[in-house]
């Protein structure tokens, strides 16, 4: 039988996607998540029984951050390589929670590695985040920048996570690459999110939770662009010598403001978004914007796709009655 890639995280909203297009073209998948409550578990349900379960992926529930689960879960398999995408996600976790940041994104990247190492894996791709740029002075973001300071902890634990996995791979056969995410948006997405948020919240005529004035501006990155990066890049890999490591942006490099894709949204569905302006939470960066000069010289170079297009994809999803009937119930999170 042909190995398996095998994909953590294939609940999530990227996992998903990346595990639909990997099997759409061909390739024999293992997808693991632990269905975690950060969000709606009945909407990781419904992502998975839309995307995954009519191509026949079964996601396997499996918590990476206990090593004796990992090995049970993944004991038997013939697996290739990983895109590790499993994480604690967002940046408004209080204090007093950080300690799923660590357990999620530290713990469990560092098993998913230490079991790649024992089972020979062949190659590890890895996600990281524009987090990690934090309010860096200079723009478009370059990995080049060596003097990033991340202001979540989110971020802290994405830029550990660099620097960790070239000190693990050290002396082995493997190689790994990390992949910096950029504001990434589209269907069946994270009810956390602005761009989810503005889609449920006209649909349903909810007042939306502005932070800050709208001006904040964010190097959107439709899903399917992001995915076709991850499983390009994936591949490039497999190319590199032993013990290789490096850091990608996967963004398009055409931030836009948050108030444009409010505007958009409320042109595209005839309706004005009510908001409750706050203050600008303080892990929210003033920008993203990525350099992706780096990205086009490995994966070659193309079009984005549009804020106006993307949105446009959004809007379609959330208007379909399966999904706006629950919408509101989605998006009723404390973070």
């Amino acid at each position: 039988m042909k190995p398996s890639i095998l994909i953590t995280g294939a609940a999530g909203f990227i996992g998903a996607h990346t595990a639909r297009a990997l099997k759409l073209a061909g390739e024999e998948i293992v997808a693991i998540d632990s269905f975690s409550n950060y969000y709606s578990t009945e909407l990781k349900d419904l992502r998975v029984a839309d995307l995954l379960s009519p191509l026949g992926v079964k996601v396997e529930k499996c918590d990476i951050s206990d090593s004796v689960a990992l090995e049970k879960t993944l004991s038997g398999k013939n697996i290739s390589s990983i895109i590790h995408l499993a994480a604690q996600p967002g940046i408004r976790l209080p204090v007093e929670r950080y300690g799923q940041y660590i357990s999620a994104n530290i713990d469990a990247y560092l098993n998913i590695f230490t079991w790649g190492l024992k089972n020979e894996i062949d190659r590890i791709t890895y996600a990281s985040s524009s987090s990690v740029y934090g309010n860096y002075p200079k723009a478009p973001f370059s990995e080049s920048f060596t003097d990033i300071k991340p202001i979540s902890f989110y971020g802290a634990t994405k830029l550990a996570n660099e620097s960790m996995a070239p000190t693990i791979i050290r002396k082995s056969k493997m190689k790994a690459r990390g992949l910096r995410f950029f504001t990434v948006y589209g269907s069946w997405g994270r009810p956390d999110m602005a761009y989810f948020r503005i889609a449920a919240n006209l649909i349903s005529g909810k007042p939306f939770n502005l932070f800050g004035d709208g001006d904040a501006l964010r190097d959107f990155s439709y899903v399917d662009d992001t995915v076709k990066a991850i499983i390009a890049l994936h591949e490039e890999l497999a190319s590199r010598p032993a013990e290789y490591h490096d850091i990608v942006n996967t963004g398009g490099g055409i931030p836009r403001t948050l108030a444009e894709m409010i505007n958009i949204a409320e042109t595209q569905l005839g309706n004005e978004l009510q908001s409750n302006k706050s203050a600008k939470h303080p892990s929210d960066v003033e920008r993203t914007f990525a350099d992706a000069t780096y990205l086009h010289s490995l994966i070659g170079k193309n079009v984005p796709t549009s804020l106006e297009v993307g949105m446009s994809e959004v809007i379609k999803w959330a208007q379909d009655p399966q999904v706006s009937s629950l919408l509101p119930s989605w998006t009723e999170t404390t973070v």
